[in-house]
């Protein structure tokens, strides 16, 4: 009754043989001995140990993502980050020169602060280069495209996080800088300049 019950069919889509073995079918059959039938409280006991099981296979699924298919996804986030940084380091650079003239700012600095509005936008386009040249000697399996797919969900997400939240400081950061230095005469505030008496 239990191997044909429609909770196991449906873990049996989601996860591995090796947790099915080990996790899933020992407590459907403690849950079948106990009980005689699939309950509330017995759902929440496969529930809490999927849970557990989860967590704990965290490291191990890390180390295998990073080390299967010939470390393609360790390529991917080498040749993303570093695109993005080669091309931010140019971006910010590029941006920092237009202000070399003014006084009392270095152009390390500026190019610092230009350095992360640069980064969200060349990180994209990093990606859209870098995932060809990670997995261009490889078969393209199932599991490399959950896993690539799974990275640049990610990469999304963190990119996202970065222009929603330290993007605007940085600009801001990056424009009280250069008009201080430009009009000394005023004191640039985030909420404008105002005439220093």
């Amino acid at each position: 009754m239990t191997s044909r019950h429609p909770l196991r069919r449906t873990l049996a889509r989601v996860c591995s043989a090796e947790t099915m073995a080990r996790v899933v079918d020992p407590i459907l059959a403690d849950i079948r001995w106990e009980d005689g039938r699939i309950t509330v409280r017995g759902v929440a006991a496969l529930g809490k140990a999927l849970a557990l099981h989860g967590v704990m296979s965290v490291p191990s699924w890390f180390v295998a993502a990073c080390s299967d298919d010939k470390h393609a996804v360790v390529k991917a986030v080498i040749f993303a980050v570093g695109g993005a940084i080669i091309a931010a380091a140019c971006l910010a650079f590029q941006s920092a020169a237009h202000f070399k003239d003014l006084k009392g700012v270095s152009l390390i600095s500026l190019a610092l602060m230009a350095a992360v509005p640069a980064t969200v936008l060349t990180l994209p386009s990093a990606i859209v280069v870098a995932i060809p040249l990670a997995v261009r000697r490889l078969s393209i399996t199932k599991r490399i495209a959950r896993r690539i797919a799974s990275f640049s969900v990610i990469a999304v997400v963190l990119n996202f996080a970065v222009a929603a939240w330290v993007m605007p400081y940085a600009n801001q950061a990056f424009t009280i800088t250069t008009n201080r230095a430009r009009y000394q005469r005023y004191d640039v505030t985030p909420a404008g300049i105002s005439l220093c008496l």
